[in-house]
């Protein structure tokens, strides 16, 4: 280690830490918090995985004496592994912004009240030439514990396992903590079932082994019996739909389903289920439309399908839609990221491309590419970028480009997307494009092949003298060319 130095610079990052809720329960209540790093431009902390041997990898702990656990702790984005001649081994490492959500339970026996959570960050800091001394941070907010449910006591509808004994769970969980094998846990499972029938998580359990071998005979029967005993009916009632193969079949019965069950959480997710599989675009909108009247605290994850359909025709409704969830998800102040995380990016991302569609619709294409240029899909932590999003900028673009005149730099850019050949809505804006530089559909899609074809088998060029000429590869292009190469040395 002596040809590099080892110094202190408090300066190279910066710590911040929030929590998705402020309350929890006393036992098991599970929260989560959410540390970011923000890296100064040059240096890479390392990952929590960083094998031994070399630089300090990063760990985050709860500081001892706190009714406190942590149970696992989740990066974005994933760190960067190359070989890394300082330590002469593969490193993992992260740069720029990371987040590092840590998973926390709380202790039967944490005190109700207020209490001062601490989080210890130990970590070290490298640039390409020099590594920093290892450091730690100490991490303070408070958060709120309320009493546990009691033995007993019904847990609240929509969440897992809707009205089962909470003593049930939390026999089920502790065993399950355990990590033992699927027998032993299954065997578990009928136990607590012999003590309390109506547990309903334990028959969607113990359905899952016939559906995986596709005896789906034995999966419904396990799943009647759950309904016959008189657990959570709509639970059991939704897992029957997944009862076989056939997607007809599937089909209806997800329609019988939104039949039976009109206004429940799984009718949300019923609904965006046949919205896969709609025959149409207008079948598919009227789909998650519905949905989103009825998905309560899941509208997230509808309002990412819909918006990019909407956002075809209407940029402004989708913008609108997007800012509408966005304030009543803010407003129920829910617990988690994600719901909050979603809907925020799309009502930024849905706000700016109705922006360039107005800028559009008004003639002023020159503020219309500006506003583009620094767009980009919205992404979640942990989720990443949805291709329907993705989508929708690069019509946008497409649109842009196409308005500044730069017809051929819109079209080549949008023929050259790996998505463009299985983009209905990608393909109509293609084939638009080509027509206004007097292409047919037939060449749009013929030049759209050789670029998929171009960028998975690039062409190997070449100049072979021969004759009184001299042959390249576009001599050989769509002709098959054998090569005999002999090496005397």
């Amino acid at each position: 280690m002596s040809s590099w130095s080892m110094q202190s610079n408090a300066q190279a990052v910066s710590w911040t830490f929030a929590l998705d809720r402020a309350e929890v329960q006393a036992g098991n209540g599970f929260f989560v918090a959410r540390v970011k790093a923000k890296i100064a431009d040059g240096y890479h902390l390392y990952s929590l995985t960083q094998s031994p041997g070399g630089p300090t990898p990063t760990s985050i702990t709860v500081a001892a004496g706190q009714p406190f656990a942590v149970q696992h702790v989740d990066p974005w984005p994933q760190p960067v592994r190359l070989f890394d001649p300082k330590f002469g081994m593969e490193t993992e490492h992260h740069a720029g912004d990371v987040l590092f959500d840590v998973g926390i339970t709380a202790a039967a026996e944490a005190k109700v009240g207020r209490h001062e959570l601490m989080l210890d960050v130990v970590y070290q800091l490298c640039d390409d030439r020099t590594c920093l001394r290892p450091q730690q941070a100490q991490l303070r907010t408070t958060i709120k514990v309320s009493p546990g449910t009691a033995p007993g006591a019904p847990v609240s509808p929509g969440t897992s396992g809707s009205m089962v004994p909470r003593s049930s769970m939390e026999r089920f969980q502790q065993f399950a903590h355990a990590r033992p094998g699927t027998a032993e846990l299954l065997e578990e499972v009928r136990r607590i079932l012999d003590d309390d029938p109506k547990f309903t998580l334990g028959y969607q359990l113990l359905a899952k082994k016939p559906a995986a071998r596709g005896d789906f005979r034995n999966m419904k029967a396990i799943l009647r019996q759950g309904i016959a005993a008189g657990a959570e009916r709509t639970t059991l009632e939704f897992a029957l739909v997944g009862c076989g193969a056939d997607p007809a079949r599937r089909r209806r019965r997800l329609q019988r389903f939104v039949r039976r069950f009109p206004r429940t959480p799984f009718t949300a997710a019923a609904l965006q289920d046949l919205a896969a599989t709609a025959r149409t675009r207008a079948e598919r909108v009227r789909c998650l439309r519905r949905a989103m009247r009825i998905a309560g605290q899941t509208q997230a994850l509808v309002l990412r399908e819909l918006c990019p359909l909407l956002a075809e025709t209407s940029p402004r409704a989708a913008s609108q839609l997007a800012n509408d969830v966005a304030r009543r998800i803010s407003a129920l102040k829910l617990d988690g990221f994600f719901a909050r995380e979603v809907t925020s990016a799309l009502a930024k991302f849905y706000g700016s491309t109705a922006r360039i569609d107005s800028l559009l619709r008004e003639g002023n294409a020159s503020a219309a590419l500006r506003a583009v240029q620094g767009l980009t899909a919205p992404e979640v932590p942990h989720f990443g970028v949805n291709e329907d999003d993705k989508a929708v900028l690069r019509i946008i673009r497409a649109r842009v480009l196409a308005a500044s005149g730069r017809q051929q730099h819109a079209y080549a850019e949008l023929i050259r997307d790996p998505e463009f050949l299985i983009r209905d809505e990608l393909i109509k804006i293609g084939v638009r494009l080509g027509r206004e530089l007097g292409k047919s559909r037939a060449t749009v899609e013929h030049d759209a092949w050789c670029e998929l074809l171009n960028s998975d088998h690039p062409t190997a060029e070449f100049a072979v003298p021969h004759k009184s000429k001299t042959l390249t590869a576009d001599d050989f292009r769509a002709k098959v060319l054998l090569v005999s190469i002999w090496n005397p040395g």
